[in-house]
């Protein structure tokens, strides 16, 4: 979010905001307006789970009361979330040795949260919009 404010007013200082003495918008009432008026938020994101965990939790919880299938549903679970945490130290550990290795490269993708364009409240223009918008992210992870 601070970088967006500083380029923000990096550009309205080149096209003469001093010149013509307009004074720049407080950098908390620029979070304001871009979280109300554009839906736009600045947070951590979100740890993204895949479909098959969230199936299993949401039939574990449902299924408190029952311990064989609670049981069952809980050694289904435990490989897919051993796969997935392996996963994750296969790209620390990758991630860690192109810091070291210049001739190695670490590249991640990730599809972000598609987001509805326009973005329009308005009842029967809400359900008729079809465009999305998918930000798909390129992370060079060896840069750190």
């Amino acid at each position: 979010m601070i970088l967006i404010f500083r380029f923000f007013t990096k550009i309205s200082t080149c096209h003469g905001a001093k010149k013509k003495k307009i004074e720049h918008v407080k950098e908390d009432t620029y979070r304001r307006i871009l979280c109300s008026k554009f839906n736009i938020g600045f947070k951590l994101p979100k740890v993204d789970t895949c479909a098959t965990c969230d199936e299993l939790n949401n039939l574990i919880q449902a299924n408190k009361e029952n311990q064989a299938v609670w049981k069952d549903l809980k050694i289904k679970l435990e490989p897919n979330q051993r796969r997935a945490a392996a996963m994750q130290d296969d790209l620390k550990l990758e991630t860690k040795d192109a810091k070291l290795n210049h001739n190695k490269l670490v590249i991640s993708f990730d599809l972000q949260q598609t987001l509805p364009t326009p973005l329009l409240t308005v009842g029967q223009a809400f359900y008729l919009r079809k465009a999305w918008t998918y930000n798909l992210g390129v992370h060079n992870c060896s840069d750190g």
